[in-house]
């Protein structure tokens, strides 16, 4: 029996309608790896920690490794292998491998872990850290510091999108190195709207006498209507390094989201119908099935019917109903509207009365 039926219209969103900038995260079924040399045993190693790393950006979340199921296969890279080559970067010669994603996929649905899909949000990260010489600035886009790198290399490791301020004048004229440190996210939030994100980050890091490294973060929405700034997750430790703060405030960051948007097998089959709008070209349908095709909440999904220009999608799903409608706020060209009357009641001959959503793709 389908539970609920779901209106999507399809058109584009102007930039002042609420707008959401997750974005498609790009090589989820490659990784590089430095080794020593070519020889086979470099190659075998590179393999599994390359394979490993593919791992963890499908799942946000290290810890995965530990999974009996998965660790066993880390251990048969060759299986899951499609290519793989060597590639010299700054005289570091690198190991590049791409796996099968599709085994991937059911990998992790074997070892009963979440997936977290291709379209991820973009999270805008204001830093306050300490040069070289002692001063205390807040990290640039374009910054050639070593932590804008650390940053970047975690990022990537995890599946994460991040982007950091470019600190031109109008960043300089709102933000303060002290706003973020201080952690004033009211005074923070009017500058980050420039920025295509979906969340702003405030962290800090400062390093101890004693040589260990303190770092802070508190992760928000990009608005807070309320007017009660609370942090959706925060975090705070010494460690024993940069580095290490880098990779616990990524990681945090990354555990955040696959909370909110990684899907498990719950093992209900949950079906739901969704009628898409809008859908008028073959270019349109096609678009629209790459994009059914990559929700990872969905176990299956088929074309029910084609209406005119209303397109309905049978799903069966890995997770709830929520799981599905919290990836489809993901999408861009989707806003959600309440109907009052469901104009697709005789999809619902099965008596079921329950209240439709509308999305529209403005």
């Amino acid at each position: 029996m389908l539970k609920h039926i779901f209106l999507l219209v399809l058109v584009f969103i102007p930039a002042f309608i609420n707008p959401v900038f997750a974005v498609e995260v790009k090589g989820l079924d490659q990784a590089s790896v430095p080794v020593e040399s070519r020889s086979n045993a470099d190659k075998n190693k590179a393999l599994k920690a390359a394979l490993a790393k593919v791992i963890v950006k499908n799942t946000g979340d290290a810890s995965v490794l530990q999974n009996p199921v998965i660790a066993a296969q880390v251990k048969n890279p060759n299986g899951f292998l499609v290519q793989f080559g060597y590639e010299d970067k700054e005289g570091q010669l690198y190991l590049k491998g791409q796996f099968d994603e599709r085994r991937i996929i059911q990998l992790l649905r074997q070892a009963q872990v979440p997936v977290w899909g291709k379209q991820r949000p973009l999270v805008l990260v204001w830093l306050s850290f300490q040069d070289e010489n002692m001063q205390r600035n807040l990290l640039s886009d374009a910054s050639e510091e070593e932590l804008r790198k650390l940053f970047e290399q975690d990022a990537t490791d995890q599946g994460l999108p991040l982007l950091f301020p470019v600190m031109d004048l109008d960043d300089m004229m709102q933000v303060s190195e002290a706003d973020v440190r201080g952690n004033f996210p009211e005074a923070v939030s009017s500058a980050s709207g420039r920025y295509q994100a979906d969340y702003f980050a405030l962290a800090n890091i400062q390093q101890q006498a004693d040589g260990m490294t303190t770092y802070r973060f508190d992760l928000y929405p990009m608005k807070e209507d309320s007017g009660i700034w609370r942090p959706l997750t925060e975090s705070a430790m010494t460690v024993v390094s940069d580095a290490e703060a880098v990779n616990a405030m990524v990681s945090g960051l990354s555990q955040y989201f696959v909370g909110q948007y990684a899907v498990a097998d719950s093992g209900f089959n949950e079906e739901v119908s969704v009628v898409f709008e809008g859908i008028d070209t073959m270019t349109k349908l096609k678009a629209l099935e790459q994009y059914v095709g990559q929700l990872t909440v969905a176990k299956t999904a088929v074309i029910a019917s084609i209406q005119g220009a209303k397109v309905v999608y049978r799903f069966t799903l890995f997770g709830s109903e929520q799981d599905l409608e919290r990836q489809l706020n993901l999408e861009p060209r989707l806003e959600a509207v309440t109907l009052a009357v469901d104009p697709f009641a005789e999809i619902e001959s099965n008596g079921n009365n329950a209240i439709p959503m509308e999305y529209r793709w403005h």
